[in-house]
């Protein structure tokens, strides 16, 4: 069966990066590289956020509303609700 979507690259393979989860499957923080040559982080949604938000990740691993300046967007389709966990991808600079 093949993967549909975008998903990582490296030692992590297979996994889908649009995944939302409500229990965490991985350490907040860790990073990927997905297939569409993008850099991925996991963490923690502190709010609703929008399928396109840009968001900030704070050390704690909790990605919270940003502005156009921000390294990170959700990028998850339907976006995401506070506590949700999901892949944040970070934005081309």
């Amino acid at each position: 069966m093949a993967a549909s979507g975008v998903f990582s690259t490296d030692a992590k393979v297979g996994i889908s990066l649009q995944e939302v989860a409500t229990v965490p499957k991985f350490q907040l923080l860790i990073s990927t590289n997905g297939s569409n040559a993008k850099k991925y982080v996991y963490v923690r949604a502190g709010a609703g956020l929008g399928s396109t938000a840009n968001v900030n990740v704070g050390t704690g691993g909790t990605a919270t509303s940003g502005s156009a300046g921000s390294l990170y967007t959700v990028a998850i389709a339907g976006g995401v609700t506070s506590g949700q966990y999901f892949w944040a991808e970070k934005k081309l600079t």
